[in-house]
């Protein structure tokens, strides 16, 4: 009798076959390395401090751009197409999984959101 996967682990393979972490990971990555330029160029340029912020407020905005855009498209030879439906049939009980993690998402954006401007309000 073959068991059958748990929710979770078909949800981490449907991130898999969607590219969604290799996306995230490679915009981190270029966000850490755009981030990181940033802070020994614009002092040399004379380029007030608040531009980096700036910019990471900008990063941090379109994360979940990019992970959405991640999740729907797929990048072919011929362009950018809608993803492909999965072969495993998504039940009624799989749902609430979607939902909760895309509540915990938004729940981090706007802790975040609350917490960032008190972090540098101390400084």
């Amino acid at each position: 009798m073959a068991s059958k996967p748990s929710k979770l682990a078909s949800f981490y393979s449907e991130l898999r076959r969607r590219r969604v972490l290799r996306a995230a990971t490679d915009y981190l990555l270029i966000g850490f390395v755009i981030l990181q330029a940033c802070h020994i160029i614009f002092p040399e340029l004379g380029i007030h401090d608040w531009t980096i912020s700036l910019i990471l407020g900008m990063l941090a905005a379109g994360f979940p751009a990019a992970l959405f855009l991640s999740w729907h498209y797929e990048i072919s030879p011929d362009g950018m197409d809608k993803s492909q439906a999965s072969e495993i049939p998504q039940t009624v009980s799989q749902k609430p999984l979607t939902s909760n993690i895309i509540i915990a998402v938004l729940a981090g954006i706007i802790l975040a959101l609350l917490v960032i401007p008190n972090i540098w309000e101390a400084k």
